[in-house]
C-alpha cells in the first residue's frame, strides 16, 4: 500500500541524487531508462509519487510544474470524456 509507494519513491529519489553526483553519462542514461520503464509500468499512485521525486531531483521550475499539471488535468478531462 501507501508505505510501499513511499519506500519506492524514496529509493528512486536517493538513486537519482547519487547518480547526478557521481555517474558517467552512460550510467545516467541507463538509470534513466530503467526509471522510465518502472514509471511507465507502475500504477497511478506510484507514478504520482515518482513524479514528485523526479521533479525535485531534476529541479523542475515552477513553470515546469505548472505546465505538467495543466497537461495532466487536460488529459484527465479528455479521458473522462472519452477523447
Amino acid at each position: 500500500g501507501f508505505v510501499l509507494i513511499k519506500c519506492k519513491c524514496f529509493f528512486f529519489q536517493h538513486q537519482l541524487i547519487a547518480l547526478a553526483e557521481t555517474s558517467t553519462e552512460d550510467a545516467k542514461v541507463s538509470y534513466l531508462k530503467n526509471l522510465m520503464v518502472n514509471y511507465l509500468s507502475s500504477d497511478a499512485a506510484v507514478r504520482e509519487h515518482m513524479e514528485g521525486a523526479i521533479g525535485t531531483v531534476l529541479k523542475f521550475s515552477a513553470e515546469d510544474k505548472k505546465k505538467i499539471e495543466k497537461s495532466k488535468k487536460s488529459s484527465s478531462v479528455e479521458a473522462w470524456l472519452g477523447f
